[in-house]
């Protein structure tokens, strides 16, 4: 009676020692399976190992980093773009700074440069409104019927004369891009912002006496004599 006992518990203790042990050798040998398995090219390892396309067209911008009041500070704008696309309309913008230049000069592809402007008009309290343009960007247009004959990489440059600032303002710009393929198809491209900073106050040139705006144009009708 007691060997039947003893075989009976041996065999209740083998049996449950195998349910614990049998789930741990399905997941050793599962992992074993998939580290000997061959790589495949999986969405996650396909997008790892894939190149990095590079744009059909981009914009870049590049000026000094330091200036004086009274200096040109001069922006180049570079446009590059592949071989393979083919333009017929081009737009190239340059927003620059609020109430930072004086003077704003197109410096290459002149013919095809206008000025952004904004009107002003103050109202004296004696005398006529004098209107007061303010030049807000740089544009440059390109428009062909087939395709654009201007040679890539396009270089467009303008300068601008810095007013008077506080030594230390730091004043920053972008530029943008928008095109018209041949096909048909449209497309925007910016540039990285660009930071400038002033270096010092009254280095080079005297401050009193400076225009406080930025002016394209100022404007008013001449008043009559007066009356002796």
């Amino acid at each position: 009676m007691g060997g039947k006992v003893f075989k009976r518990l041996t065999g209740l203790t083998f049996t449950a020692f195998l349910l614990v042990l049998l789930p741990w050798l399905v997941i050793v040998s599962g992992a074993n399976a998939w580290n000997s398995a061959p790589e495949t090219a999986g969405p996650s390892r396909q997008g790892q190992n894939a190149p990095q396309k590079q744009p059909l067209i981009s914009l870049d911008q590049a000026a000094s980093a330091t200036v004086y009041n009274g200096d040109w500070l001069t922006y180049t704008l570079t446009v590059n773009k592949a071989d393979s696309l083919v333009l017929k309309e081009l737009t190239v913008e340059d927003v620059i700074p609020a109430n930072i230049f004086s003077q704003v000069e197109c410096l290459t592809e002149v013919g095809n440069c206008t000025f952004i402007t904004a009107s002003t008009v103050i109202t004296p309290r004696l005398g006529p409104p004098i209107i007061i343009e303010r030049i807000q960007g740089v544009r440059w247009s390109f428009t062909s019927t087939t395709a654009l004959t201007q040679t890539f990489p396009l270089v467009l440059q303008f300068r601008g004369r810095v007013l008077c600032q506080p030594a230390g303002t730091v004043f920053a710009n972008q530029a943008s891009l928008s095109y018209q393929t041949g096909s048909g198809e449209t497309g925007f491209e910016l540039s990285n912002p660009l930071l400038c900073r002033l270096a010092w106050q009254n280095s080079r040139y005297p401050c009193r006496g400076s225009l406080p705006l930025p002016l394209h144009r100022i404007s008013a009708p001449r008043m009559a004599p007066l009356a002796a």
